[in-house]
């Protein structure tokens, strides 16, 4: 691995940071974690990998319906200094909610494969394909 440099005043959160913050169910870790995110001149980052996480936390271990799972993400997200994938994750959000057959990664990578225009989004999953024909190509 190479030499990291550090960019002053960037940090990265991981998925337990912000599931403390959404679900609040850990009071002691719930009031570290605000603690830390109320730090003023520092910019937190919640890469896309963590934010799937998220999401996979909150709908099977939480059992939050997709609506509330959204809801919670876009709590972490309203954060000022919580940067995060924003267009991408509305994006995918949204299509996470219409389509309650499909996974959170499969709107994310459709979402993805629409935004850059890099089609298609090939698979084997034929609801997948079936839903995004213009985005997703089944491989048979």
């Amino acid at each position: 691995m190479g030499i990291i440099s550090k960019k002053a005043g960037i940090e990265h959160i991981d998925t337990s940071i912000a599931i403390r913050l959404i679900v609040g169910d850990d009071p002691k870790n719930y009031l570290k974690a605000k603690k830390l995110i109320s730090k003023k001149h520092k910019t937190f980052v919640l890469e896309d990998s963590a934010m799937m996480e998220v999401v996979f936390v909150l709908s099977k271990i939480y059992k939050y319906p997709r609506e509330k799972v959204v809801a919670g993400i876009n709590f972490i997200s309203s954060f000022e200094n919580i940067c995060c994938n924003k267009g991408l994750i509305e994006d995918s959000l949204n299509l996470y909610v219409k389509h309650p057959k499909l996974s959170f990664v499969d709107c994310y990578l459709t979402a993805a494969t629409a935004i850059s225009q890099e089609t298609p989004l090939w698979t084997f999953d034929k609801t997948l394909a079936s839903k995004f024909p213009s985005v997703a190509k089944l491989l048979q």
